[in-house]
């Protein structure tokens, strides 16, 4: 079982508050944490609030960042609508759409697709990740509020909500225009090709025990018109699936599962 402690002496008073409901043991660092044998450890910093692990070490820190890194990049150089996610979920002919996404994962294609036009929800049921995902949209928020050049990020905030669900049986109760899946990659080996922070997610996210069937089924009974499932390039059908079409790219592809044209 993955067990997980805090370091969070030095974060700030609102984002105590944020993680106090997560109910972790507190650590006066991370070597005091990882000797009393939690793999993985939460750490806030004045505002700022990532997960590290005990096999990598304090540095190799996953954080999310709806503004700067490699999300900022993609808002400025991302090829917009013409993207592969985009084709594939329809926003390159109708951006306002509503989506599901079943699993936030770090809630990058969430932010993507809302950049884009679309409405999502995003659904995540492990704790510790919505709590770093709606940290981290509120703190972009508060960032694209008070910068007036920002209109851009902040409608993309503004059409893009996480919530903590399980949507192997949430979804079922709701209906999007398109629901988007991107299931936990097929285990792969530790090697420089696994970025850290991936590796750290896999790790969190180990003990996942969700049935790809069910899942498949409660994703497609909530989408009115199509079901996006992203897949490594060469990986089999999820759930044994075949897809109505496909949208390739060189490491990704994109199943697509059609009901209905989108309105």
């Amino acid at each position: 079982m993955i067990s997980i402690g805090q370091v969070c002496s030095q974060a700030s008073e609102s984002l105590a508050s944020h993680i106090a409901s997560l109910e972790l043991q507190d650590y006066s660092g991370f070597t005091a944490s990882v000797a009393a044998g939690h793999s993985l450890i939460l750490i806030g910093e004045g505002n700022n609030l990532g997960l590290a692990s005990a096999e990598l070490g304090e540095k190799s820190l996953l954080e999310i960042d709806f503004v700067g890194g490699s999300l900022g990049h993609r808002r400025q150089f991302g090829g917009g609508r013409n993207q592969d996610i985009c084709r594939a979920v329809g926003l390159n002919r109708n951006p306002d759409i509503s989506v599901g996404d079943a699993t936030a994962g770090l809630g990058r294609d969430a932010f993507v697709m809302a950049l884009q036009g679309a409405h999502v929800s995003a659904h995540e049921k492990n704790p510790i990740l919505i709590s770093m995902l709606t940290w981290s949209l509120m703190r972009a928020i508060e960032v694209a509020d008070q910068d007036k050049d920002q209109l851009v990020l902040r409608g993309a905030l503004n059409r893009l909500r996480f919530l903590e669900a399980d949507s192997s049986s949430e979804l079922l109760k709701q209906s999007f225009d398109v629901v988007y899946l991107d299931p936990m990659f097929p285990d792969r080996d530790k090697s420089a090709k696994v970025k850290k922070e991936m590796q750290i997610l896999h790790q969190l996210l180990s003990e996942d025990a969700s049935s790809d069937q069910e899942l498949f089924e409660s994703c497609w009974s909530a989408a009115n018109a199509r079901l996006v499932v992203k897949r490594p390039a060469k990986a089999p059908m999820f759930a044994q699936r075949e897809p109505h079409h496909q949208i390739m790219g060189k490491a990704i592809r994109y199943d697509v599962y059609v009901k209905r044209a989108l309105i």
